[in-house]
């Protein structure tokens, strides 16, 4: 069996001219006890052997068509080729085998109609799909889009879209609708069923779409493609998880797509606006850490999603939304406890003032205005000692004597990072640091570790600040030492750091020994690998915005 064919990898035709509806073969739901399979199928094309040669066509031709049973689980196979069929092998047509995952295509099967787009220029026009139960009679089928009834047979009905494609519905009973009756996307037709005009057939929906193609003409085109991407757009269970907290230490929730078998997610956060809004911004934030007190209610751990506080909403009243996002359509889901009021206080923490370049030094570091700039009162800035600039891009080193630690270079002094969580909440990757020679490095005054995450501020004029702890470590002279550089190239992070605290408090030094020792210590060689995909993480989140936001 082959890998699941996804929607959003199939490429969608947009028909040249207006087609007609054609109509729909056989289509069925899976038995209760295989519902709970996960969905499956095989390629485009390939039928069951030994049942004529398919056509491998990727193309989704009817790309915004509903599925056309009202609900699952639905079981697209032969009617003809699969046990209780005329050809098939031994055994009854509500044999388990039929009403099992993975789905096989039929189109182009061995018939004698002709058929331009089949191989041998003749086979099955449509699919055959069988409903949850081998029940006649029990199931509703639907339209799969709005039109007009255009034709009512024995045992056929055509629906003719609105774009002109016609979609056949066959082998119904309890037919709803009459000819020249307008039906609306998911209004009931009839029923599956097994209505042949007295031929014996299985208890299936055949169901066909036809189309006009240039250079072809009118012609029934595959209709598989499109009844995988409807049928996974039906049984697509919405994200489920709840934003739980909203403070001044950060914001924190899960969230997790039942329909992708324990992968992380994505949370989407809106402040002061709601997914719908227009204009509104979402900042994506992956919900991908692990919580151990969700591993047995949901049978998986790494669904927690965090925030910190954004720094530009200090000192106002304000709301929190959080979202979950559907892994298959891209929906955003609300999730239970949202929204939440979001206030916290502005209180400048200790330290010095140090000023920033501007917006060109804020894109070298890759920080927010959103997440890293604080407004605060001009009087409370200036109550703060101003200090040395602050480095106008990030220069990140580490020894070459194979030690795990990684260093800031700030000035005169080496200042530790002290771990992968700190260096994400800077936007600091470690795969970007340069390679000095230990006792270069170790000859450096050691400053105080980097605090576990920026906080700049802004007053009434364009200057910004680095609130910072004191350096006391002497201005580089004529014999040499370290200056500025760019870690790497990179445009402003639009996407908040990791939780890493607090929004308050003392920058205290977290000094440590020279050498080996001290805060940077606590890098395991492996966190290397670690925080550099986290740092590769986050800039991809940065630009992912909410379809109503930039």
């Amino acid at each position: 069996m082959s890998a699941p064919l996804h929607p959003r990898h199939l490429h969608r035709r947009r028909p040249a001219a207006p087609a007609p509806l054609v109509a729909a073969a056989a289509l069925a739901l899976l038995p209760t006890a295989a519902a709970a399979d996960p969905f499956s199928y095989h390629p485009a094309g390939e039928l069951v052997p030994g049942s004529g040669e398919g056509r491998a066509d990727g193309v989704v031709y009817a790309p915004a068509m509903r599925f056309p049973l009202e609900e699952g689980p639905a079981f697209a196979n032969s009617q003809v080729y699969s046990k209780g069929g005329s050809a098939g092998p031994r055994g009854g047509q509500c044999d388990a085998d039929n009403y099992a995952y993975p789905w096989r295509d039929n189109f182009c099967e061995s018939r004698s109609w002709a058929m331009p787009l089949c191989p041998s220029g003749a086979g099955h026009q449509g699919q055959d799909v069988r409903p949850p139960t081998c029940e006649a009679g029990k199931y509703w089928v639907v339209a799969v889009a709005d039109g007009i009834i255009t034709s009512i047979g024995g045992y056929s009905v055509y629906l003719t879209g609105e774009d002109g494609t016609r979609y056949d519905y066959l082998h119904m009973s309890d037919v709803q609708v009459s000819v020249g009756q307008g039906v609306s996307r998911g209004e009931r037709i009839g029923k599956v069923s097994n209505v042949f005009g007295g031929t014996p057939t299985t208890i299936h929906l055949h169901f066909n779409v036809r189309q006009p193609l240039s250079g072809v003409g009118m012609v029934y085109v595959p209709p598989y493609t499109s009844l995988v991407a409807s049928y996974q757009a039906l049984i697509n269970e919405p994200p489920e998880g709840v934003l739980e907290t909203a403070g001044c230490d950060g914001i924190r929730g899960w969230t997790r797509d039942p329909d992708a078998e324990g992968a992380p997610g994505s949370a989407r956060l809106y402040f002061d606006a709601a997914a719908t809004d227009a204009g509104a911004e979402g900042h994506t934030r992956p919900a991908d850490r692990r919580r151990d007190d969700l591993c047995e209610p949901l049978g998986s751990c790494a669904h927690g999603f965090e925030a910190p506080m954004p720094l530009s909403l200090l000192g106002g009243e304000h709301a929190v939304r959080a979202y979950g996002v559907d892994a298959l359509s891209g929906e955003e889901v609300e999730l239970e406890g949202s929204p939440r009021a979001l206030a916290c206080p502005l209180e400048l923490p200790g330290g010095v003032r140090r000023p920033l370049g501007g917006a060109g030094a804020l894109d070298a570091w890759r920080l927010s205005r959103f997440w890293d700039v604080a407004s605060a009162p001009d009087a409370a800035l200036e109550a703060l000692p101003e200090g040395d600039a602050f480095p106008p891009s990030p220069l990140l080193v580490r020894g070459d004597d194979g030690a795990a630690s990684v260093w800031l270079v700030d000035g005169a002094a080496r200042r530790a990072v002290p771990d992968a969580a700190v260096a994400a909440a800077w936007r600091l990757d470690p795969d970007e640091a340069v390679v000095w020679p230990a006792a270069r490095l170790a000859a450096l005054p050691l400053g105080p570790a980097l605090p576990p995450r920026p906080f700049l501020a802004q007053g009434s004029t364009p200057a910004l600040y680095v609130i910072d702890a004191l350096i006391d470590a002497p201005p580089l002279g004529e014999g040499g030492g370290a200056t500025g550089g760019a870690a790497g190239a990179g445009g402003a992070a639009d996407d908040g750091p990791l939780m890493n605290g607090a929004v308050h408090g003392e920058l205290g030094c977290a000094c440590g020994a020279a050498g080996a020792g001290g805060a940077a210590a606590r890098w395991p060689l492996g966190l290397f690998a670690a925080a550099a995909a986290l740092g590769a993480a986050r800039r991809r989140a940065a630009g992912r915005v909410s379809p109503r936001g930039s």
